[in-house]
């Protein structure tokens, strides 16, 4: 899922994640920030698919690994699992997101 994912839209993480760095480390070279943007992406997508498999529970698991193995999944059939699941991918986004931010702002850049 190093790319679009579908829990958390690939676009509006890169949004995020543009901000951050450009709030930290204004001036940067095109190649530290397209560096430290793949880096950061990838973290953040993580700790969002994290999250949401926390808050889904093992029974419903291997439905959604089901769901992403079919090619013919979308959206629609993403957020259907997730509304049935009980999961609430926005509030957990945001919550994650803000987290993140913070603690990108306030340490080396990075959250380990």
């Amino acid at each position: 899922m190093e790319h679009e994912t579908p829990i958390a839209d690939y676009e509006q993480l890169a949004t995020f994640i543009d901000t951050l760095i450009n709030q930290k480390y204004p001036g940067i070279s095109a190649a530290e920030h397209e560096s430290m943007r793949t880096t950061a992406i990838r973290e953040l997508s993580g700790k969002i698919n994290d999250a949401v498999f926390e808050a889904m529970g093992d029974e419903n698991t291997t439905a959604l690994s089901q769901l992403l193995a079919n090619p013919a999944s979308d959206e629609a059939a993403y957020q259907a699992f997730f509304d049935a699941a009980g999961v609430d991918l926005r509030a957990i986004t945001e919550h994650v997101m803000t987290e993140y931010g913070k603690n990108f702002l306030a340490d080396g850049g990075h959250n380990e």
